[in-house]
């Protein structure tokens, strides 16, 4: 026979399976995803591709009001999620690839907003995305690569301090006022007072009750609710002896259970009126032409200054952050008294140098060491503890003397018995023929370098370094500590108004 004959015999066989050993497709596919070869949740993926988008956002929606987020926060997230989905065209799950989520932020970008606001838009799209694969609505996160833009490039909106004489004024000013925005004048003083106290921002001052006072301990403290907080915890904030004077005879009007603000919506435009009636009044009491032509021309007060820097209620909680990194605290200390996550926030986005502040960090000039080696006078620059002697003749040389005094001593002058005319004797010819009378330093000269932090064992965000700028031109220099507090009246706040460039010795 063939051998292509029998190949077509063999091949006809069927093969028979025995019925212990059959399998039917259903359970085929448990055995694979027991054993790994198959997804478990390809079901899941299936289920999840055929819903339509706006149902995702639905139920993510309902999670973020779960989890106890603020109505504001998860209006705004999903609406960044919609608006993103919409220019993209996307109604599946599948439909949010990254080159489409980038090419619907770039046109966002280009009509006019501003790369901050992109950034949000794009960590609600990402956060989103995130979820989507937790909970097991998708395989892969596309989106958690996508990259932010860099904010700094494109700041459309740069808040400055308040300088203390500005905050009297501004205190003045609303104190003195009458209502507007709904509130009255003391009302917005203190609450002015108690934003550059603690550094609330608007939204926590306006959740503030009686029961988040607590001013009879011997810490004084005001807490923000978790419902209230930015990180959903309840924060402690401790407030100076001065403000929580202030705070009591002011709240002991007020209802239990009840807002002690009634804040408006638009803080800003309040803000800015206060701002514009102090700055009125302290250019009226301008005595000259000249002054209030100057005063007119400066940034004292104004909203906008002409940096483009803006002072709205906002800027109350950057002064606040600055005047505690100014004080000297530590770094952790700023960290948790500005509240924030991370110290790259505290000491970078809302701290605030001026150029005087930054003079006094730079390092001395060394001088030009005399010919006959260090004198004493060199060595006395600070870096020595102890008071240093130094002879007379060479403090007058140092301050710049350039005749002999009539009141000199032997070892001062010396006269030539040939030419009979005087000659002045070198500072080690003195040292060796006569006991020159010294001159001894009574203070210790200060060190330069970054000032020490505040003393105590506790930092308080009170305390502010104030430096003076006019070094060199008669005035004192160097750093003064100044409290950042208000004052128990409104007569100690109000301390040498029209003089923005004395810093005020009361305070808020």
């Amino acid at each position: 026979m063939k051998r292509e004959d029998a190949l077509p015999a063999v091949v006809a066989q069927p093969i028979r399976l025995r019925p212990s050993v059959g399998l039917t497709l259903g359970r085929a596919r448990q055995l694979d995803r027991r054993e790994g070869r198959v997804d478990s949740k390809i079901g899941r993926y299936r289920i999840a591709e055929a819903k339509r988008l706006d149902e995702h956002v639905a139920d993510f929606e309902a999670m973020l009001r779960g989890k106890g987020n603020t109505d504001a926060h998860v209006k705004e997230t999903t609406a960044h999620i919609r608006r993103v989905a919409r220019l993209c065209g996307a109604e599946r799950v599948s439909d949010l690839t990254p080159d489409a989520v980038l090419k619907a932020v770039a046109s966002i970008r280009d009509s006019g907003r501003a790369l901050r606001t992109c950034n949000a838009i794009l960590r609600s799209v990402k956060t989103f995305a995130g979820w989507l694969q937790s909970d097991s609505r998708t395989r892969d996160n596309d989106l958690k690569y996508l990259s932010a833009y860099r904010e700094a490039t494109d700041r459309r909106r740069t808040r400055r301090d308040l300088s203390m004489d500005e905050l009297v004024h501004l205190v003045d000013a609303a104190e003195d006022g009458g209502t507007a925005q709904g509130m009255a004048g003391v009302d917005r003083a203190m609450l002015y007072r108690l934003a550059v106290g603690t550094g609330f921002r608007a939204s926590e001052l306006g959740s503030l009750t009686l029961a988040s006072f607590d001013l009879d301990d011997d810490m004084p403290s005001v807490t923000v609710a978790a419902a209230h907080s930015k990180h959903r915890r309840d924060d402690v904030q401790p407030i100076g002896d001065d403000l929580a004077a202030i705070l009591r005879p002011w709240l002991a009007d007020k209802a239990k259970g009840e807002r002690v603000f009634n804040l408006p919506e638009k803080t800003a435009k309040m803000m800015r009126m206060d701002l514009q009636a102090a700055r009125d009044g302290w250019i009226k009491q301008a005595t000259t032409n000249d002054e209030r032509e100057q005063r007119d021309r400066s940034d004292f007060l104004v909203y906008v200054d002409h940096g483009g820097r803006v002072a709205d209620f906002h800027a109350l909680r950057h002064t606040f952050i600055s005047a505690v990194v100014n004080s000297g605290a530590s770094v952790k200390a700023a960290q948790e008294l500005a509240r924030h996550s991370t110290p790259t926030l505290t000491v970078g986005r809302y701290t605030h140098t001026r150029l005087h502040d930054l003079r006094q960090a730079l390092p001395p000039i060394p001088g030009k060491r005399a010919a006959h080696g260090e004198s004493n006078t060199l060595r006395a620059t600070g870096t020595d503890d102890v008071p240093t002697a130094v002879p007379r003749a060479a403090h007058a040389q140092h301050t710049g003397s350039e005749s002999l005094r009539p009141d000199a001593k032997g070892c001062e002058r010396s006269v030539d018995p040939k030419t009979n005319s005087e000659s002045r004797k070198s500072l080690k010819a003195q040292e060796k023929t006569a006991p020159c009378e010294t001159v001894r330093l009574q203070t210790k000269a200060r060190r330069t370098g970054i000032e020490p932090a505040t003393s105590g064992s506790t930092v308080r965000c009170s305390n502010q370094l104030i430096y003076r700028p006019g070094a060199g031109r008669g005035r004192p220099s160097g750093p003064q500590m100044l409290a950042l507090r208000c004052p128990l009246s409104t007569a100690e706040g109000r301390v040498r108004r029209g003089n923005p460039g004395v810093e005020a010795s009361g305070g808020l």
